[in-house]
């Protein structure tokens, strides 16, 4: 007998190897980090005139050893401090003109107001605290540059762009606050405002604020109106004042004037709103069914399992195991797939005169009117007769099956049309910006939408919970042509209206999709997500046991089709949340991460489940109900 030399691949060599890979690394990074020369700090940067400022405007550099020859830039870094918002860090570059020796001219140029002052409707007065960085390039080719940085600089800057809405909602917010404070103020001649009087039992009583200070700062922000003074979602809030020409510090309660929950609390939302998601879909009927689709997918692991053990003492040519073409619909199928696949990663069909989004509703469509058809004819035979009775029952069940489907494209449609492009602007890059996790409502549809390829077409076999054929079939062979030219458009479309598109690994401009390499790698996106999409529900008809027509039809009537009407209705109603207060905006937009990190966790303990059940040989039950 041969003596077994010793294992490479153990852990312990892996970890080693590992090791020494990043220690490598390190190494490697240090050496380019001290080949890299710093830059030299050699300017001198004294004031920025004048403090206050409105984009679109210029502003001064006052300093020495500007004039060097080169066009200088100018660095904003710190943090943007707005009214009732936690501070943002920002780090924003201007090019700027060198006008002498000691002074340098930098436009604020307006297309950076909304990252410093917010979108038009939004805008407000903003307090900028930070550092501002000169640097000048080196002559020499490697050089690095000349710098000079003012620490600690303070500019007040305040929008170009700003709509009347805007001002009003500003004037409100600034009387909203005083009286939920208990002060009047006045505006006073050294900045600020001043206290004229101060409502005995007040908030600002409580906080010590006297008639004759003067507000100058309510957390970052620099007191210049009343609205200035609005307190960030929290407990309480710092307020500067100015007494007898001495600055204080007072804590004023903010308990209860904002609607909004404090940002602090956005990881335990997240937190709570998985676990009441979860908590909602154990208490519904999909946790029954959930449980039956794994006792199906154990019992194949099981049967697949005795069958390679018998292939290994006996091989049998009709045991043989099956493969990804097979899963795809055999030669039929993988046609379908492919010709599809060339759709969705041809570039050029996105700029010419055919809609692509378009063109598949229109195939998705096509292929669901011929089933239909194909229902009518099949459905009504009766031994050597033909029923019409019985046909046109088998075709409008076929409808109702893809009623849904129908219900939830259209969802979307109204919103954005059928244009390709504006179905991936509509959706953000992060899955939680997609449709299918926007709102419960478009989740719902997305869900309705894969369940119309659900069912196969062929002869029932009884009622639905009697469909227990004696072997899974993974296989596409009983799925006709038309079969699969519906599941992949509708895969293709699903990618589309609910997954984003084609909108990673960002977002794409017309004229960056010209060039081949970031339309090349949109494409290659968006056809891994229709892959995906055309696996899982072969997957899931699998473990469905080839459900018929005949059998899914009363339950689409009774349950998908009113739950699609419904999901519509939430769908559209969900987005009329932002009209609501605060709060309610801030629950809609923590839907999507909830939703995706809910979705991760179930999947998650999903494949533990099964794992565990497939070392046992009674049946799983992952619902009480079973």
């Amino acid at each position: 007998m041969l003596e077994r030399g010793p294992c490479l691949f153990t852990p312990a060599r892996w970890i080693s190897w590992a090791g020494h890979f990043v220690a490598l690394l390190l190494a490697l990074a240090a050496f380019v980090c001290c080949q890299r020369e710093a830059p030299l700090d050699l300017l001198q940067v004294s004031a920025v005139l004048p403090a206050e400022a409105q984009f679109g405007d210029a502003v001064q550099v006052v300093g020495d050893g500007f004039a060097l020859g080169n066009s200088p830039t100018v660095t904003l870094r710190g943090e943007v401090y707005r009214a009732g918002q936690a501070p943002v860090a920002v780090e924003a570059s201007f090019h700027a003109e060198t006008d002498s020796q000691r002074e340098l001219s930098v436009q604020l140029v307006r297309d950076l107001q909304e990252e410093f002052c917010g979108g038009p409707e939004t805008a407000s007065h903003a307090t900028f605290r930070g550092d501002v960085q000169v640097a000048i390039a080196a002559k020499a080719p490697g050089a690095p540059p000349v710098t000079g940085t003012l620490h600690g600089a303070v500019l007040e800057l305040y929008p170009a762009v700003r709509t009347q809405i805007a001002e009003d909602r500003q004037a409100a917010l600034g009387r909203e606050v005083l009286a939920f404070l208990g002060v009047e103020v006045a505006r006073a001649d050294a900045g600020g405002l001043s206290v004229i009087r101060v409502a005995p039992g007040s908030r600002a009583v409580a906080a010590d604020l006297r008639p004759g200070d003067r507000l100058v700062r309510a957390g970052g922000v620099s007191v210049l109106q009343p609205s200035d003074l609005m307190p960030e979602p929290a407990r309480v809030f710092e307020v500067g004042v100015m007494r007898a020409e001495v600055e204080h510090s007072l804590l004023v309660d903010a308990d209860g004037f904002s609607p909004r929950p404090p940002a602090s609390l956005q990881w335990g939302a997240l937190l709570v709103g998985v676990v009441a998601l979860g908590l909602v879909f154990f208490a519904s009927p999909a946790t029954r069914v959930l449980a039956w689709l794994t006792q199906n997918f154990v019992a194949h692991r099981r049967l697949h399992v005795r069958v390679t053990s018998r292939q290994l003492s006996q091989p049998r040519p009709e045991a043989s195991s099956v493969g990804l073409i097979h899963r795809l619909g055999g030669g039929i199928g993988l046609i379908v797939w492919f010709g599809i696949a060339a759709a969705l990663f041809s570039p050029l069909l996105r700029r010419g005169a055919i809609d692509l989004t378009l063109g598949l509703l229109t195939v998705m469509f096509g292929s669901a009117a011929l089933l239909g058809v194909w229902q009518l004819v099949r459905g009504g035979r009766v031994g050597p007769r033909w029923s019409l009775l019985k046909g046109m029952r088998a075709a409008l069940l076929h409808c109702v099956i893809t009623a849904p489907g129908w219900l939830a494209v259209l969802s979307t449609c109204f919103e954005t049309g059928v244009d390709f492009d504006d179905m991936v602007r509509a959706q953000g890059v992060a899955p939680w910006n997609w449709n299918a996790f926007a709102n419960p409502g478009l989740l719902v549809l997305f869900v309705l939408l894969l369940l119309t390829a659900l069912p196969r077409f062929g002869r029932s076999a009884g009622h639905l919970a009697g469909a227990r054929p004696l072997r899974i079939s993974w296989g596409g062979r009983r799925d006709s042509l038309l079969g699969w030219l519906y599941l992949c458009s509708m895969s293709a479309v699903a990618a589309i209206a609910f997954l984003g598109g084609d909108a990673w690994p960002g977002e794409l401009s017309s004229s960056s999709r010209t060039w081949f390499v970031p339309s090349f790698a949109s494409s290659l996106v968006l056809v891994t997500k229709y892959t995906a999409l055309v696996l899982a529900v072969a997957f899931l008809r699998a473990l469905c046991l080839n459900v018929t027509v005949e059998q899914w039809g009363p339950v689409s009537l009774r349950i998908c089709l009113p739950l699609a009407a419904l999901a519509v209705g939430v769908a559209h109603a969900w987005r009329s949340l932002d009209a609501f207060p605060p709060f309610w905006h801030w629950v809609k937009e923590g839907f999507g991460p909830i939703s995706v990190v809910a979705a991760v966790l179930g999947g998650a303990v999903l494949a533990w489940r099964v794992s565990s059940h497939l070392r046992r040989s009674s049946p799983p039950a992952l619902s009480p109900w079973i």
